[in-house]
Order: structure tokens, then C-alpha cells, then sequence
């Protein structure tokens, strides 16, 4: 950068002078968590930068203002969810969704990043120009009305999944279905439930959330799963952070908190990698603990892979187990033939009569928010390029993208990619350059795919991600204690980042050699 930041086009609160083409430093794509996250952190590095977030939805929150089916709530401590400048205090370390939604809005609200979103606003393209050492970026409203404007650095918090559509397998004879048929991404309002014959398809975080709630609305609940998955009960209740600040006091405490919670999951992660055999007989055992003798562990709770190939589900206060224990709902394994006007046809013979139908079968995956993404006019394919220290793609000028852990809190992965983005800019800024960009040394040796999980959402999409490659720091960890001693000597500069680099070395370094496409998985979640 020229050393001075942009001139605001618009103030806090204020609206954006007609005819007035937006600058800004930094054009933040996304409100939700990595959003506000990056908003917090690029002005606490550097109070002067200007900075503008576009989020295409009427409200800030993301995922956590997107879905509204029952019992919508998080899968891994608030400990760790919360952002570290601003700890949660409540009573749950479970928080609902709309709980977190308004965490999320109070935290926009409170540091001044409330105003500088522009709601309804979709990111259409974005085309960097190595004449300008800008990004063109193509906005529209509600309305239909496009226009442009600029910015020295993109950072994209959208996530990694189509907000638009979930993921729904072609299910035989679903048109002769004469019930309803729902994704829990577009749970329709005041849906009732009572004493209607509802069919969860799924075995994921999602079902796992639904069938208690439904249960607990009056439905009559039967979960149907393909493949089981693992499922960890565990408390929901805060009391361990609450004691921890009453002994250290409320700073003190809630870091020791966030590393207690961390601590503990990390712990089984590793020891799931480690001891697979030892971890399953484990989570199996606690499972038909609390199951009683009425629902059995095999095959409804029995996995043919280890745990942590797939992320586990949450079940806070043993609430699936419990419901299905009191008869409340119940648990069918097997394989759908097809629908037909009254319900599902199973292989097996059975048929489950349904009112409701809900397709918890998981999740689209989509890149950059469907961004036309273009460098000196390439076009820019996620797959032919490798990412350094998790935050950006090799080739790509002033350009960040925010993905979180699968085994772990997003936030606590989304946070340090802030920090990085924001120390990389500062020092760009300092040495008054232009453009930066991540330039591979040398071959990277075996490769994989950004998000490495036997997950059907990520193996439908592996010939559309990004990829990693064998050594630092080109290789995304999973591990938020390897990932701290990353952000630090990331930090620290290091020979991957070039500043002005020439627009010859603005392109892949090792394209994707095409490969057979990824199966096409047709199963639930």
C-alpha cells in the first residue's frame, strides 16, 4: 500500500453518496463469524484501515441466521465458538442458534462493525488488476442494481457451503410422496408437528438435533440412516467456566476456560487418530449406557469407520439417547427402495408411514460464495491452487479467504487467520507496497485436499477445493496448538509471501492435473 489508507465513502450509520464508487481497503465478503471476526481484528491492528462487509442475507449471523429448524444449536463448546475478545458468559456451553445469532449482532454492535454492513448485498465478481493493485468488485442489491467498487485487499468470510440449497439425493419415486417434504436449510415457519408421523433421513449433526426437538413437539419420530455415525454425550451446563472465574476472576478465567475446552477435545481427537479400536469400544459402550436395553448399539450406532474420519456429533445432556431410551423416537437402519404416496419403502421389506419427511442428508459445498474470482482477467479455479497456512491461494495477490477446523470450533481457526491477514497487510502497508501474494519455492510434494474428511459433502466436491500440500506452510493442520506456532512465524515473514511480485508470477504454481470426478454419493448424511 501507498501508506495511507483509503478515504471512508461512508460513514458509520451514514448512507453512500449517489453516484459515489466505494474504496476501501479491505472489502470483507460475509457477517458471519469469520466476518465480524475479520472486521474485528484488521482494526485493532490498524485503527485507520477502511473496511466495508457485504453480506447478501437481510441479517448479520451466517450460518447461525440461516438455519431455523427446531433445536438448532451449536456442535462444540461456546468456549472455544465465542471469540476470544469477547467470551461467552451464559449459562449453556450449548448455545441455541438464535443465542448465538444475537452473541454475534451484540459483538457487531458493541465494536462498530454493526454500521459497516451493507445487508442484501450479493458479491457478484471480483477481478484484481495488477495496473491498479485493485480489486474490482461487482455488487448487487435486493433490487436488481449492480455496481462496482474497490478495494486494495479481499478477505472472503463465506464459508464453504451453498447457502442456497442443501444437499437432497435422488430419491426414487419422491414426486409420488403425498406428504411434506423438508431440508432442514429451508425449515418452513410455524411447521406444526404434533402428533404428526415424521421420518428424519440422516445420521448427522443435524438429525441428531432434530429428533429430540421434534420429539419434543408431539411428532412421532423415526430417524432412518443408510450408515451410522458416532455420537458423544456430554453436559451442556457452564458450571466448570463459572467456577474457573470465580477462583481466577472473569479475564483470567475464561482464557483458562477456552483452553480447558480446547484441551479436552483435542485430547480425544488425537487419541481417536491414535487408539481407534480403544476410542470405539469407548463411545459404543457409553452409548448402550445410556440406550438401556430397548435400542441396541449395533447396528444403530456402530460405524465401519474410525472415529474422527468423519466428524463425531454432539448430543448435549444425552438428549438423543434419552429420547430414544423413553420410546420417544426411534432408530431404523437400513436402505431406502422408494417413496411412495404414504411414505418410504425400505429394501429391507419395512415401509415407515410419513406425514413429514425431512432430508437431513447434508451439505452442498460452494467455494468462494459462487464469486467469479478472476486475476488480470484468469479466471480463478479453486482446484489449481494450493493454500498457504490455511488463508490464502498461491498466485492470488491481497487476496484471504477464512475456513475453520472440522474437528474442532471454527472460530478458533478463523480467528488466527484474521491475526495473520492482518499482520501481512500491516507490513505491506508499512513497506508501502502494492500487492502481496503466497508463491511456492519448490514442488509440494503429496497433496490433499483442503478439507480432508470420508464426509459424503466433502467427497462430492474434492475436484472443486483447494488443495494442501506436504510441508509448511502449505499444509492445513487441524491443530490449533500447530496453527499458533504457524500464525506466529507467519507473522515473523517468511519466503512463501511476496510483496510486488510481478503479474508473471500472479498464476497457479502447480494447476490440477484432472482427475476421475468424485463419486457422486448418493446417500444420507
Amino acid at each position: 500500500m501507498d501508506g495511507s489508507a483509503f478515504p471512508s465513502p461512508q460513514e458509520p450509520g451514514g448512507g453512500r453518496p449517489e453516484g459515489d464508487e466505494g474504496q476501501y481497503d479491505v472489502v470483507i465478503v460475509g457477517a458471519g463469524i469469520s466476518g465480524i471476526n475479520a472486521a474485528y481484528r484488521l482494526t485493532e491492528s490498524d485503527p485507520t484501515l477502511t473496511y466495508k462487509i457485504f453480506e447478501g442475507r437481510e441479517r448479520l449471523g451466517g450460518t447461525w441466521d440461516l438455519f431455523k429448524y427446531p433445536g438448532i444449536r451449536c456442535d462444540s463448546e461456546m468456549s472455544t465458538l465465542a471469540f476470544p475478545f469477547r467470551p461467552w458468559e451464559e449459562k449453556s456451553l450449548i448455545g441455541s442458534g438464535y443465542e448465538i445469532r444475537d452473541y454475534l449482532e451484540d459483538t457487531a454492535r458493541e465494536n462498530g462493525i454493526y454500521p459497516r454492513i451493507e445487508f442484501q448485498t450479493y458479491v457478484k465478481s471480483a477481478a484484481w488488476s495488477s495496473e491498479e493493485n485493485l480489486w474490482t468488485v461487482k455488487i448487487v442489491n435486493a433490487a436488481g442494481t449492480e455496481r462496482t467498487v474497490k478495494g486494495r485487499y479481499i478477505y472472503l468470510g463465506t464459508g464453504y457451503y451453498d447457502y442456497g440449497s442443501g444437499y437432497t439425493p435422488d430419491f426414487p419415486g419422491l414426486e409420488s410422496f403425498g406428504g411434506q417434504m423438508i431440508h432442514p436449510q429451508h425449515w418452513p415457519e410455524d411447521l406444526p408437528l404434533k402428533d404428526k408421523k415424521a421420518v428424519i433421513i440422516g445420521s448427522g449433526a443435524t438429525a441428531i438435533t432434530l429428533v429430540p426437538a421434534m420429539a419434543d413437539e408431539g411428532a412421532e419420530v423415526t430417524m432412518l440412516q443408510r450408515s451410522p455415525t458416532y455420537v458423544i454425550a456430554m453436559p451442556s451446563s457452564a458450571a466448570p467456566a463459572r467456577a474457573l472465574r470465580a477462583v481466577f476472576g472473569r479475564n483470567l478465567g475464561n482464557k483458562i476456560e477456552r483452553w480447558r475446552s480446547h484441551f479436552l477435545g483435542d485430547t480425544f481427537y488425537k487419541a481417536s487418530k491414535a487408539f481407534p479400536g480403544l476410542i470405539r469400544n469407548i463411545l459404543q459402550r457409553r452409548a448402550q449406557s445410556l440406550l438401556g436395553k430397548n435400542v441396541s448399539v449395533d447396528p444403530h450406532f456402530t460405524p465401519k469407520y474410525n472415529p474422527w474420519d468423519q466428524r463425531l456429533c454432539l448430543d448435549p445432556d444425552a438428549k438423543l439417547f434419552k429420547t430414544l431410551r423413553k420410546g420417544k423416537a426411534k432408530v431404523v437402519t437400513d436402505h431406502i427402495e422408494r417413496f411412495d404416496e404414504t411414505g418410504i419403502q425400505l429394501k429391507s421389506g419395512d415401509h415407515l408411514d410419513a406425514d413429514i419427511v425431512v432430508s437431513a442428508t447434508g451439505l452442498n459445498v460452494k467455494m468462494f460464495g459462487d464469486i467469479d474470482l478472476s486475476v488480470d482477467g484468469r479466471p480463478i479455479d479453486p482446484a489449481d491452487h494450493f493454500v498457504y497456512r490455511g488463508m490464502m491461494l498461491d498466485g492470488v495477490p491481497n487476496f484471504f479467504l477464512a475456513i475453520g477446523y472440522v474437528n474442532a470450533s471454527w472460530t478458533l481457526k478463523v480467528d488466527l487467520t484474521a491475526q495473520l491477514a492482518a499482520s501481512v497487510i500491516g507490513r505491506a502497508k508499512a513497506g508501502g507496497h502494492q500487492r502481496v501474494a503466497a508463491i511456492p519455492l519448490s514442488d509440494m510434494g503429496k497433496e490433499s485436499p483442503l478439507l480432508d474428511l470420508t464426509s459424503g459433502y466433502v467427497q462430492r466436491a474434492l475436484e472443486r477445493l483447494p488443495r494442501q500440500g506436504a510441508e509448511e506452510p502449505w499444509v492445513v493442520h487441524q491443530d490449533f496448538k500447530k496453527d499458533i506456532k504457524s500464525t506466529r512465524e507467519g507473522m515473523k515473514g517468511d519466503e512463501a509471501v511476496k510483496f510486488d511480485p510481478s503479474p508473471d508470477q500472479l498464476k497457479p504454481f502447480q494447476p490440477r492435473t484432472p482427475s476421475a470426478t468424485a463419486p457422486e454419493l448418493q446417500a444420507a448424511e
